[in-house]
């Protein structure tokens, strides 16, 4: 039966249990592990990036300069990722500099909103 569980050893993928198979895979495989911190650091960088995105657009700064932005961004945090998986130790320094690049960019933005939205309440008085 299609519905029928299997009382088969699990092998491959597990689609019923994924965490389980995420801590399997973590224990089994050193590229996995590197790839899981890759991933985990992209979802603790991206709420910066959301949070000066949004900054960006409610200060008005040019639609053309946020996409740029946002596409450089989005470049350098895809090579990080490449790099995590593949470095070495004499190659970890490129990640740390695709790190703080990409996280230079949205702190950047951040600063650029405020001083923006500074000058707007300034002309205002």
């Amino acid at each position: 039966m299609l519905l029928q569980p299997s009382l088969e050893p699990k092998v491959g993928f597990d689609n019923v249990t994924p965490r389980l198979q995420i801590n399997r895979l973590l224990q089994e495989s050193d590229t996995f592990q590197r790839l899981n911190a890759a991933h985990l650091n992209q979802l603790e960088s991206l709420p910066i990036f959301i949070a000066a995105m949004i900054l960006g657009k409610y200060a008005e700064i040019e639609e053309t300069r946020l996409s740029k932005l946002a596409t450089l961004w989005i470049i350098l945090r895809n090579l990080y990722s490449v790099v995590y998986v593949v470095q070495n130790k004499p190659l970890s320094w490129v990640r740390s500099v695709l790190f703080i690049w990409s996280l230079s960019i949205s702190c950047n933005l951040i600063r650029e909103a405020a001083a923006k939205l500074q000058q707007k309440k300034s002309t205002k008085e």
